[in-house]
């Protein structure tokens, strides 16, 4: 547990500066201009998980060093060719991207599209790649680095402009400064073309990621993220705001936890080869996690009504209301994708882009559902939270009926 706690603390103390920081920027940026920041985490959200073709997700995988590093040049090497290119989409069209999220601060967030999303492949490439090599404080220190740059940065701009441009404007620097800190400890773009051949080896062996990983990944974040988009047409920027505060808030803190979690347990679990041992570990860690996301439902349900009123200003009175919803799904995404790492494990990838499309499919058949009954904001998230957690109780089956075929095969 070291190693998670070594992660952890970073993480904590990145998501500590931006909660500190939370408590002042609220009462200066509008609603609408953290709708602006959420609507621009949801395309890097959504868009992060092609750019890199998955690839990123191998590099645990190989015993032998130079597949590794092969990897970690392919995935870097499609990640500045993909992003590049969708950030010149955005640029281009940036007119109707502006219309249908009704918010004309997309005229200029479409110009930080490209430079998000290279940064954030190529972050989350080299990540990987330090995971394998057990370099936690490094991943640790870029946690922090990424909150101590952009939320000062955002509260520095306030001073000349305080719109939803000047928020995405920090998290934007944040980004290219955080990877340009990894760059120095992991110069990978000197190498890019290092060992060709076995570059397209490698991508040929691990196909089943950008194969059945990346369009499965893709269903997954557009799950994780379409109720933006959808509730950014159907209700506006305002709304999405108070979302946002929601995730910082509530999701967040588990978030960064599961995180850290994730990372170090994924690693083990490449050193466990008996198959009972890898579904004894599997119920033991969602076990461990469900108990402490339930204690977050119950932290959140027995907050006072006026709290968020008294921390964040008159404007967030409502966020309350939303939270003591989004609670739910919010901590059974905690327990149940933080050890989800089994199934890159037992390379189920097929399964997993079922799950993925399964998961879509709720999401969008709900919010639709609420839309054509006519629902509005709290009755539409209502919805949308049982569908999640249905969600996640279909996966928990799944990877327990993987884990089963899992031994069978080993054993015959």
């Amino acid at each position: 547990m070291n190693q998670v706690f070594t992660l952890m603390s970073g993480a904590a103390l990145a998501q500590a500066i931006g909660l500190g920081l939370s408590f002042v920027l609220t009462r200066i940026y509008s609603p609408e201009d953290f709708g602006s920041l959420e609507q621009f985490a949801m395309v890097l959200a959504i868009l992060g998980v092609i750019i890199t073709g998955k690839y990123e997700f191998a590099i645990l995988l190989p015993k032998k060093e130079g597949e590794a590093s092969a990897l970690t040049y392919l995935a870097a090497r499609i990640t500045l060719i993909a992003g590049g290119s969708v950030g010149l989409l955005f640029i281009l069209f940036q007119g109707p991207i502006a219309r249908y999220f009704e918010n004309p601060d997309w005229h200029w967030i479409a110009w930080l599209v490209g430079i998000g999303l290279i940064g954030f492949g190529l972050t989350n490439t080299i990540i990987y790649r330090l995971n394998r090599e057990q370099k936690y404080k490094v991943i640790s220190t870029s946690k922090v680095l990424f909150s101590f740059i952009s939320e000062p940065l955002k509260l520095a701009f306030s001073f000349f402009s305080a719109s939803g441009v000047s928020l995405v404007l920090s998290v934007a620097i944040g980004h290219i400064v955080t990877t340009l800190f990894l760059l120095n400890r992991m110069p990978i773009l000197k190498k890019l073309r290092t060992n060709l051949e076995l570059q397209k080896e490698m991508a040929n062996a691990y196909k089943a990621y950008p194969t059945y990983n990346l369009f499965g990944s893709l269903l997954n974040r557009l799950a994780q993220w379409s109720h933006i988009a959808l509730f950014s047409f159907f209700f506006g920027p305002m709304v999405i705001g108070y979302l946002a505060l929601c995730r910082r808030v509530a999701m967040l803190p588990l978030t960064l936890f599961s995180t850290s979690f994730s990372q170090v347990y994924f690693r083990r679990l490449t050193d466990i080869e008996a198959p009972d041992e890898l579904k004894n570990n599997y119920l033991k860690n969602l076990g461990f996690l469900t108990l402490i996301g339930s204690a977050m439902v119950g932290v959140v349900w027995i907050l006072p009504d006026n709290t968020m009123t008294f921390l964040f200003g008159d404007e967030w009175t409502p966020v309350l209301d939303y939270m003591r919803i989004l609670i739910f799904w919010f901590a059974a995404n905690f327990a149940v994708s933080a050890v989800s790492f089994v199934n890159h494990r037992i390379r189920a990838q097929r399964m997993m882009f079922f799950l993925d499309l399964t998961h879509f499919l709720l999401v969008v058949s709900a919010i639709s559902i609420g839309w054509k009954l006519g629902y509005q904001e709290l009755d539409s998230i209502k919805v949308l939270v049982a569908a999640k957690v249905i969600y996640y109780l279909i996966h928990i089956l799944a990877t327990l009926r993987a884990l089963n075929r899992n031994k069978i095969e080993s054993a015959s």
